[in-house]
């Protein structure tokens, strides 16, 4: 009788793994460590120097304030910019034309010189129009007659007035900064969002179209196909997933195909 004795395991350090380490290491921010402890160490060094303390408390609330204003004016620019990609997407030949003029209009003008615009041409003429129907809606009135004894008139004198009396000075240059900043960084998203939409090729977004519709098939397929065939086609779970890949894509080709959601032109799209 052999006995055999097992030999201890010996713990070999994986040479790949250190290498992955020190590579990502290599490739961490350490520029940005570097300036924000150089900031910290100028800020350290200046704090209790005159006049650092007086030009630091009228900086502060500066500060909070652009901070606050990047914030809010981004998020309104990744929305609108969106908004503004998927138009340049539309079939309709003045709505392409329109956003294309918005974008390549806007992207030509410098930020600073829109922001300048809004906050002291663009917005001004705008409540100065606001104010202009604000007067005519004071004066409009409108007669709803019922019947001949029965009727009232309709105005709008409380907006109107509100309308009139609204003062230039009254919209914060904060605001008119945040619309500036929106509307041109929007300009800038939207090529962004539009080249990343583009980028999808036509075949994956038919198949993800089609694999979206892909749940419909066991309600709708018992409608459309002979009791035998909707029987033959139910399998279990266990089965389905131990076919092959490809097996399983024609037989779902197969499947829409019967179920007229597609065209046969457009089953090629469904491949490996």
């Amino acid at each position: 009788m052999t006995v055999v004795h097992a030999a201890p395991a010996i713990f070999r350090p994986n040479p790949q793994k250190k290498n992955i380490l020190i590579r990502r290491l290599a490739r961490a921010p350490w520029w940005l460590l570097l300036m924000a402890l150089m900031v910290i160490l100028f800020v350290l060094s200046v704090n209790d120097r005159h006049p650092y303390p007086i030009v630091w408390r009228a900086v502060r609330q500066g500060i909070w304030t652009t901070i606050w204003v990047s914030i809010v004016a981004y998020t309104i620019a990744v929305i609108l910019g969106l908004f503004i990609a998927l138009l340049r997407r539309s079939n309709n030949v003045v709505i392409y034309q329109l956003s294309t003029f918005y974008v390549e209009g806007v992207r030509g003008i410098p930020t600073l010189v829109l922001v300048y615009y809004m906050a002291l041409a663009a917005i001004p003429q705008l409540i100065s129009l606001g104010n202009d129907l604000g007067e005519w809606l004071t004066w409009l009135r409108i007669t709803i007659t019922l019947s001949d004894s029965a009727s009232f008139d309709l105005t709008f004198q409380g907006i109107g007035s509100r309308l009139a009396a609204f003062d230039t000075r009254q919209f914060p240059n904060t605001y008119r900064a945040i619309i500036g900043l929106a509307i041109s960084y929007s300009a800038f998203l939207s090529e962004v969002f539009r080249a990343g939409i583009d980028s999808i090729g036509r075949g994956q977004r038919d198949v993800a179209a089609v694999d979206e519709d892909a749940s419909l098939l066991g309600d709708v397929e018992a409608l459309h196909q002979p009791r035998q065939r909707a029987l033959a086609r139910t399998r279990t779970t266990d089965d389905a997933d131990h076919l092959p890949r490809r097996d399983r894509q024609v037989e779902f080709a197969e499947r829409v195909r019967a179920l007229g959601f597609v065209a046969d032109r457009d089953l090629s799209l469904i491949h490996i």
